[in-house]
């Protein structure tokens, strides 16, 4: 028992001491876009792929970064229902960008355990897709944001400003 200095030249912080303090911080938003940052993952499809543009996440206080022009193929294989997941696996200590898919008539359960508590995998929907042996289409997909001070007083002040032009 003692003390861990976490913000002291030298210290030896875990992931895991940092991923609960990034959690708490953040208003316990198990997992989402940080807002502001970068392109926010804004997305489009062509070719049978899915591109990103940048932005961070935030998975149960886990930072990862999507670079702009990342991509993920779509095979049109079948009639399928998916999402492109960011998985977080903390028993191999990786992150991945891939597909999840069902071809039943509605979209796959994703795996998302509390990587605060016990659990080990957490998979975040960044995108929402529907394919055909011949088409990809994208869904709409209400995404998770991460509110930063700077976005909340920026929303603020744009609500505001509409309310005094609405008088």
């Amino acid at each position: 028992m003692g003390l861990v200095k976490i913000t002291f030249d030298g210290s030896n912080v875990t992931s895991k001491q940092d991923a609960d303090i990034n959690f708490h911080v953040t208003g316990l938003v198990p997992a989402g876009i940080i807002r502001g940052l970068g392109s926010e993952l804004s997305y489009s499809a062509s070719n049978n792929y899915i591109t990103f543009q940048d932005g961070y996440v935030q998975i149960y206080g886990r930072r990862i970064y999507i670079e702009s022009g990342s991509q993920v193929y779509v095979s049109l294989d079948s009639t399928k229902y998916g999402y492109v997941c960011i998985t977080v696996n903390l028993t191999t200590n990786t992150v991945t960008l891939g597909v999840v898919e069902t071809t039943s008539s509605s979209y796959p359960t994703l795996t998302q355990q509390n990587l605060h508590t016990t659990g080990k995998i957490y998979q975040m929907p960044i995108a929402k897709y529907s394919k055909t042996t011949t088409s990809l289409t994208l869904q709409s997909l209400e995404r998770t944001f991460i509110e930063t001070p700077l976005s909340v007083a920026n929303s603020g002040y744009s609500r505001a400003l509409t309310y005094i032009d609405n008088f």
